[in-house]
């Protein structure tokens, strides 16, 4: 941007800012929404700041601003956030971070995963930071030893993972998933979210889900011929990618 065109932005928001300490509650929350929204470069330490203050508010818009801005500062801000492991927002700073795709924070996010406090949001995110570099580990979280309080809930979270690398390496893990009828529906789910393909009850207009073992050995394996014949040309689809309606799965022999 020239000088000129950027000192002309940076006027416009001035009553922006200056409005961040009037005692008005509409103003404030205005400037909020217009500077998070936006969340231009030269705001970055008026992103940080909101994001670490005091107003839950402006730091529920500030956290994702600060992924979307995708500066190194901006990064190293919403790491620190997660550091915090604080209930009311290092979530939010969870998936921020994941989004932006910097896998130099890989580590910070495998870290998290181990802890049960944070599993729910970290094993998902971790799989949409890390794609291919963490198929390997989800892997070993997707079988992951049953006992309370983990019955299935690390299980369900590894697949959830494994379908948000967007990656082509968790397909075949994701099949063999479909015949444990503890993460059956979480796979179904994953595999149309990394495929948008289903098994679709045309006469009841909903996906299908195997009520039983034999029905889910049987989704398995023509998941497995589909695999074989179209999965290496098929079109993947990214956690965020915008989601269409799912279409039926159709192995090669079919129209």
């Amino acid at each position: 941007m020239a000088e000129g065109g950027r000192a002309e932005v940076e006027r416009a928001f001035t009553p922006f800012l200056e409005n961040l300490s009037s005692p008005e509650f509409d103003l404030r929350a205005e400037a909020v929404e217009t500077i998070t929204a936006m969340a231009p470069s030269f705001l970055e330490e008026t992103l940080i700041a909101l994001a670490n203050g005091p107003d839950s508010f402006a730091r529920g818009r500030a956290i994702p601003a600060l992924g979307r801005l995708q500066t190194a500062e901006s990064k190293r801000a919403l790491a620190k956030l997660i550091e915090d492991r604080r209930s009311d927002y290092s979530w939010q700073a969870i998936d921020a971070l994941a989004q932006t795709g910097d896998r130099s924070y890989v580590p910070l996010l495998a870290e998290l995963a181990k802890e049960p406090a944070w599993q729910n949001v970290a094993i998902p995110a971790l799989g949409e930071l890390g794609g291919l570099g963490v198929v390997s580990s989800l892997v070993l979280l997707a079988q992951y030893p049953l006992r309370p309080p983990n019955e299935p809930a690390v299980q369900s979270l590894a697949i959830r993972g494994l379908a948000n690398t967007g990656n082509r390496e968790a397909i075949p893990y994701l099949i063999e998933a479909l015949r444990n009828p503890l993460v059956h529906q979480d796979a179904v789910n994953a595999l149309e979210q990394l495929t948008h393909l289903v098994f679709w009850d045309e006469k009841n207009k909903h996906w299908l889900y195997a009520q039983d073992q034999t029905t889910a050995q049987k989704m398995a394996e023509r998941w497995q011929r589909w695999w074989k014949s179209r999965g290496e040309k098929a079109k993947l689809y990214g956690p965020d990618d915008c989601t269409t309606s799912p279409e039926q799965l159709l192995e090669a022999s079919q129209p």
